[in-house]
């Protein structure tokens, strides 16, 4: 059941993007297929890759954050049942 998504434009300059790679994984009993595709224009897609990982960045420092919190929660439930 694979669909061929003609509205498949680049967010930056919006040029029709163009397939790369496709390949295809089993998950259990299903088959997930996965398509790479990039923008025609490479200076445009230098763009778009600096800031996807400008995204990736501050999604990883956001996770990094809170898992110190909850770290930091769970030793002052520790202290809190220990009387201190």
């Amino acid at each position: 059941m694979s669909k061929n998504f003609q509205n498949n434009l680049c967010p930056l300059c919006g040029k029709q993007r163009i397939v790369v790679k496709t390949y295809k994984e089993k998950i259990g009993n299903s088959v997930i297929t996965y398509t790479e595709k990039i923008c025609p224009d490479p200076v445009c897609q230098k763009k778009l890759d600096g800031q996807l990982a400008q995204e990736q960045k501050k999604r990883n420092l956001i996770i990094k954050a809170q898992k110190k919190r909850e770290e930091e929660r769970k030793k002052r439930l520790k202290d809190k049942k220990a009387g201190k």
